[in-house]
């Protein structure tokens, strides 16, 4: 395992540890410099995709409505989103993949983002993760970018019992209308884990995310923690990074006295771990990040196409259940906005909810 830390001058520090011993004594010590108040307080809060979930449930349910075309246009919208957060939007960040997928949903039934839910793949040691965490009393919320009918499912199987998420309009035939009634992303989000990590009136514990729409709340939340980060600056907002293949290997970072270091083993074990105390130039940014996303989008996948099976054949599975219930999940779709117009669409949408 390797030790990165930025120091305050920007400089790269590195250390490879040898042993096991090694290992857990410094991520013990990098726990009890950073997180020891999350010790106490026992209050975490996780972004979903990426850190729960390997496949991003909105584009697989904008695959499953519409075809590999919406797949493409869901990538340049938010293509598109990311310059408007580059540019200063920082509160918009991801609101418009929402909507373009709350768009597609018009006039179908919640049981589409249900049964995706209950279907798409969780990271490897997701579940283990958080029964440990929550056996050593942690209390945890889940708070996602994504739409909530789809998250509540999945915090379901991973046993955390509250989810806040995006949450889509819904029309009087209780089909979804094509808006956003509720955003959680970006600022907002902020927001809401501020109120959730509160402890005797004090901000004490932590949130786990990794992209786009933890941005502001790994930049807001001290001694935030992205695991596998997706983007620079959720790299550069995290005050530690953890890289691995398995979610249990944030685990030692919660457990101060250590009990599961003996159970910790193989792909388990973090690659590397990354503590921001400054901030890198560009170019060691970039080579940070990129160690990051080839485990996070090639490694983990290869993963999970030999342990479960690969996506292609989720989706199909998700196609059959929803066909046995009768739910119509509309094979296609031809009214996509050009980006420029739908770009300008979306801004205006979402102004309109913040009044």
């Amino acid at each position: 395992m390797r030790i990165i830390t930025v120091q305050s001058d920007g400089a790269i520090k590195e250390e490879a540890t040898i042993t096991r011993r090694q290992v857990f004594e410094k991520i013990h010590a990098i726990a009890g410099r950073y997180l020891s108040a999350v010790h106490e307080s026992g209050i975490l809060t996780t972004d979903m995709d990426g850190v729960l979930i390997h496949d991003d449930n909105a584009v697989m349910a904008a695959r499953i409505i519409s075809g590999p075309e919406a797949q493409e246009l869901y990538s340049v919208y938010a293509d598109a989103n990311i310059k408007a957060v580059a540019e200063g939007k920082t509160a918009y960040c991801w609101y418009a993949p929402a909507l373009f997928v709350g768009q597609m949903l018009k006039g179908l039934s919640s049981e589409i983002n249900r049964t995706i839910g209950r279907n798409v793949r969780l990271i490897p040691g997701a579940r283990e993760h958080i029964e440990k965490l929550l056996d050593s009393g942690y209390d945890i919320t889940t708070v996602t970018a994504g739409h909530e009918d789809a998250a509540k499912e999945i915090s379901e199987r991973v046993n955390i019992g509250i989810t806040k998420g995006t949450q889509l309009g819904v029309a009087e035939d209780s089909f979804y209308d094509g808006t956003v009634k509720k955003f959680v992303g970006g600022i907002h989000k902020l927001g809401v884990v501020e109120k959730l990590l509160q402890y005797e009136g004090e901000l004490a514990g932590t949130h786990v995310g990794d992209s786009w729409s933890d941005v502001e709340t790994l930049a807001g939340i001290p001694n935030s923690v992205a695991f596998n980060p997706g983007c620079e600056f959720a790299l550069r907002n995290a005050k530690i990074s953890v890289i691995g293949y398995s979610l249990l290997c944030l685990l030692p970072f919660f457990d101060p006295e250590g009990k599961y270091d003996e159970k910790m083993n193989g792909t388990n074990m973090p690659d590397a771990v990354i503590v921001m105390e400054g901030q890198p130039s560009q170019e060691n940014a970039q080579a940070l990040l990129a160690v990051s996303k080839r485990v996070k989008k090639y490694m983990i996948g290869e993963l999970l196409d030999k342990s479960e099976c690969p996506v292609a054949e989720i989706e199909e599975r998700i196609k059959a259940e929803l066909r046995e219930k009768g739910v119509d999940f509309r094979a296609g779709h031809s009214e996509f906005m050009p980006v420029d117009e739908f770009d300008a669409y979306a801004k205006k949408a979402y102004e309109d909810l913040e009044q």
